[in-house]
């Protein structure tokens, strides 16, 4: 049996009864050939492990001749150096939902309950459990969906009534959760899909696209963030998702934001980038 990413859109709970599942079918003889990112599933459930990267094999063992140590480093392609992060301290009041009530949609709304978010500068907050109105508070955070009451605080600012240009304009970058469908434009080449940010511009004062400087801004990212791509005339359907996660975490910040709404944005690929802060 092949299973190609199968615990990508699974909590932590799921996962380990995904995993028990495949331990019974190796137990009855059935062959197993699981491909994922994450080494705790590796541990867990494999026997015998194989690496791949740029396409070739890199790296093959049985599990109890190596180390996660071992296997991530042959992941990456270099040691990973053994650091210690010390946790930022918090600074002022930045973020802020104040008895927010979502108004109808085409999609149902949460329960009319008042929602209340506080979030610090150089603070990450954690909305957990999938699929039980997260999306429809992002939208309303990110101004694509009306509220029927209640405010969100910016800054200092009230910015429940402003657009959605207006609250990126101000610091606000947005990571969603679907990136092929809501982030980028998959036929359009890489310079184009930087060009999504107008606010990582600062020549962008006109209707004139900054060509130029999208390409060597582009072109900066790619190489700072190690994206693969044939060329930057290359188009993003041409990237492999990680990639395309990549593209799109480096766009949000080109633009320095004070604030960074990701919704499930380690699918793929996760940012060592530090922001203000962070809701994911």
């Amino acid at each position: 049996m092949l299973f190609d990413e199968p615990t990508a859109a699974l909590v932590s709970s799921e996962i380990d009864q995904f995993l028990e599942i495949l331990t019974r079918l190796r137990d009855q003889g059935i062959a197993v050939l699981l491909i994922t990112h994450r080494l705790p599933e590796v541990e867990r459930v494999a026997d015998d492990v194989t690496v791949l990267r740029k396409g070739q094999v890199v790296y093959h063992t049985e599990k109890r001749h190596t180390t996660l140590d071992a296997v991530a480093s042959a992941m990456v392609g270099e040691t990973l150096p053994d650091e210690q992060y010390e946790l930022p301290v918090p600074g002022d009041p930045l973020f802020e939902c104040r008895g927010l009530l979502l108004s109808a949609h085409k999609r149902k709304a949460p329960e009319r309950i008042p929602f209340n978010l506080y979030v610090l500068q150089r603070e990450i907050v954690a909305l957990r459990g999938g699929g039980n109105g997260q999306e429809e508070w992002i939208e309303a955070m990110l101004g694509t969906r009306s509220t029927a009451g209640g405010k969100i605080i910016f800054q200092k600012d009230d910015i429940t009534s402003r657009s959605v240009g207006e609250r990126r304009g101000r610091g606000i970058a947005y990571i969603p959760q679907d990136r092929q469908s809501r982030a980028l434009l998959l036929r359009h080449g890489i310079q184009e899909n930087y060009l999504l940010n107008p606010a990582a511009f600062s020549s962008n004062r006109s209707f004139r696209l900054p060509r130029k400087e999208a390409r060597a801004l582009a072109g900066d990212c790619v190489n700072r963030y190690q994206i693969q791509v044939p060329s930057l005339n290359a188009t993003a359907a041409q990237l492999s998702g990680g990639h395309q996660q990549r593209l799109v975490v480096s766009r949000e910040i080109l633009a320095s934001p004070s604030l960074i709404i990701a919704h499930d944005p380690t699918r793929d690929w996760t940012s060592g980038r530090r922001v203000s802060s962070v809701i994911c």
